[in-house]
Formats: C-alpha cells, structure tokens, sequence
C-alpha cells in the first residue's frame, strides 16, 4: 500500500487525500495511481509517479534513453503543371413572369 497519496477531485474541486490509493499501469504503459476521493467517494487518478521497478527497489537512477537520431530525407519537387481552365459561358434563363391575366382565367366571380 503506498503513503498517503494527494490528487485532485474533479467533483470537490480541490486537491483531497486518497483512499486505497492503488499503483497501475495504463493502457499505455505509464503508471498512473488510483484510488477514491475521502470526501465525497469519487474515483481519483493520478497519472505518473515514478517506475514500479524504481519504487520496489529504493532509489535507483534511471538510465538515459538513447533517441535515435532522425535524418529527414529530401523531398523532390514536382514540376506542377496547371491544366487550363475552360471557361462555360454562363446563360441566364429567362425569368417567366408572374402575371396572372395572361392566359389565365381569373376565379373571381363577375
């Protein structure tokens, strides 16, 4: 069981002791501690808090990551050549008119 570990409550808003604090690892590989809220019982995560191996095993220094080194290669240009843009020639339609009296037969009765 780890000491006690402090988080933030989402629901509290505030930084509260946890209870049952629990050391996993996330789907991702890091460790993260989890464990409910004193107050009002909500779930607490705290991501981070150092390796498992480290923390078993009293205080060992890490070993530095070595990071390849990452050669970009050059990227060739491409000749863009712009296709011409043919031109439509928009018509207008004609707009039909509105008029009620032309060839209609009006439905008021005379």
């Amino acid at each position: 069981m780890l000491a006690t570990v402090v988080g933030y409550c989402v629901k509290c808003k505030a930084k509260r002791d946890m209870e049952n604090p629990k050391q996993i690892t996330m789907k991702n590989g890091r460790l993260a501690t989890e464990g409910t809220c004193g107050t009002c019982g909500t779930r607490m995560f705290k991501i981070g808090g150092g390796s498992s191996s480290a923390a078993s095993s009293g205080s060992k220094a890490k070993k530095p990551v070595k990071s390849k080194a990452v050669t970009k290669k050059p990227v060739k240009s491409k000749a863009v050549t712009k296709k011409p843009v043919k031109s439509k020639a928009v018509t207008k339609k004609p707009v039909k008119s509105k008029n009620k009296a032309k060839g209609k037969k009006s439905k008021s009765k005379r």
